[in-house]
């Protein structure tokens, strides 16, 4: 009988315990991801995942998704993340939306997509704001709207850039697209000023954008500095810091194309 005593000690050494709390559980189970013991992760994360921690389900869809340690599942990926979208877990929201834009795990269904964009959009996420935009551009699961584009990318412009590059260009590409609004009285109407200031916003990471357009986009401003007083041109710079909640870091060099 000494196996089957040996039996019972490894899988209380793996196995979770019931008395522990979901919180316990789920930074047990990270602790454990962190160190690539995949064999002990995976059971503390699914119980933390049954006792309804959204991270812990977010997480177990990622794994489905990836099928970084366990069998690739794409509708057990998206059964798990719903769990997690369904207690506001943001990356999980976002996630849900890309799969019913792709039809990952789920039927594709724009609609859906949509409507999970907007509620992850509304909590600051910048992949969902620039998806709204082009929705609302397009017309696509909702009716065309250019007073809603402009909204979302004004909202979308005002964010920090994140450190991920794809995020960053989608903060700075509505910036420059705000300031040829105001600029040309596209979409919006005709002002200068405030185009002026949306080119004061997107000049702090303009080095999104390659070396060759900033020059362009350089020429574009020295010629809006030719119209405005030198009033407006520092009351812009004080409207544009109050838009972002800090003050402007790349100001000084603003005729400078940065690689």
């Amino acid at each position: 009988m000494q196996w089957y005593w040996l039996i019972v000690l490894c899988l209380m050494c793996v196995l979770p315990s019931r008395s522990q709390s979901p919180e316990i559980l789920n930074e047990r189970s990270k602790e454990l991801l962190a160190k690539k013991k995949y064999a002990k992760a995976w059971p503390v994360l699914k119980e933390a995942a049954k006792l309804g921690h959204p991270e812990a389900q977010y997480n177990l869809g990622h794994a489905y998704e990836t099928g970084e340690f366990i069998v690739r599942s794409p509708s057990s990926s998206a059964e798990w993340y719903a769990k997690s979208a369904e207690q506001d877990y943001t990356e999980a929201i976002y996630k849900m939306m890309m799969a019913y834009k792709y039809g990952f795990g789920v039927d594709h269904d724009p609609e859906r997509a949509f409507d999970f964009a907007r509620k992850c959009a509304a909590q600051g996420n910048i992949e969902c704001m620039q998806y709204l935009v082009g929705c609302y551009q397009e017309g696509l699961a909702t009716d065309k709207d250019p007073d809603k584009m402009v909204e979302w990318t004004i909202l979308l412009g005002k964010q920090e850039n994140p450190e991920d590059y794809k995020g960053s260009t989608y903060v700075t590409d509505a910036r420059l697209n705000l300031a040829n609004w105001y600029l040309n009285g596209e979409h919006v109407k005709e002002d200068y000023f405030k185009s002026y200031m949306w080119f004061l916003l997107f000049n702090e990471s303009k080095k999104d954008l390659s070396y060759f357009r900033q020059r362009k986009i350089i020429k574009q401003i020295k010629g809006m500095e030719k119209v405005l007083d030198p009033g407006e041109i520092l009351q812009a710079k004080v409207e544009a810091e109050v838009l972002l909640g800090r003050p402007l870091r790349n100001v000084d060099r603003l005729f400078d194309a940065e690689y």
